[in-house]
């Protein structure tokens, strides 16, 4: 039986009603969900989801991940990234920024690298993950958690088994391999 196509609408219902609110933190009075989370969240669902953020070229032939910007005070950047899950694309940009959601003029490494990572958050929001952050609401529309349980019940069915059809297992010479079994087993 082929597989099930996943489309870019069973993608949106299944990642836009997962609450994200027992993992979003807080940070100059925004909340987000952290990178590690958002992933993991994704991966539950499409473990072959993949993302790749975007390299730069400049002037001189170096490549980078942020793509520099002049500013009247010096310079900043924006990063930008693709996730893909099954054979559906998004693509984020995101400026350089801090905690307030600032640009960030001279950013350092650790400002670049929190930028790449909140483009990726962003981008599987785009896909329907933590959405509802981003419109300021508490929970995703029609919330239900759509995820499979972890222990399914196993149904079992039983048949009595008549003990005085059991024989005794035995060594190739029709000894019992269990010296103390000499007869068959009788029921108190």
């Amino acid at each position: 039986m082929p597989a099930k196509k996943v489309t870019a609408k069973s993608i949106w219902k299944t990642l836009s009603v997962i609450d994200v609110n027992k993992y979003k933190e807080e940070k100059g009075g925004l909340d987000y969900l952290p990178w590690a989370h958002a992933v993991a969240l994704t991966k539950e669902h499409y473990p072959e989801m993949r993302y790749m953020f975007d390299r730069y070229v400049d002037r001189e032939g170096n490549s980078q991940y942020i793509n520099m910007l002049p500013h009247e005070n010096g310079w900043t950047g924006i990063v930008g990234c693709t996730v893909e899950i099954e054979d559906h694309t998004h693509h984020m940009v995101l400026p350089i920024m801090n905690y307030k959601m600032q640009a960030t003029l001279k950013p350092n490494a650790k400002d670049v690298t929190n930028s790449l990572m909140r483009c990726l958050v962003k981008t599987l929001a785009m896909f329907g993950l933590g959405h509802y952050l981003y419109t300021g609401d508490s929970l995703p529309n029609e919330y239900e958690d759509v995820r499979e349980p972890l222990v399914r019940p196993v149904v079992t069915k039983t048949t009595p088994i008549d003990i005085t059809k059991i024989k005794p297992i035995t060594n190739n010479d029709g000894t019992p391999i269990n010296p103390n079994q000499t007869k068959q087993p009788t029921i108190g």
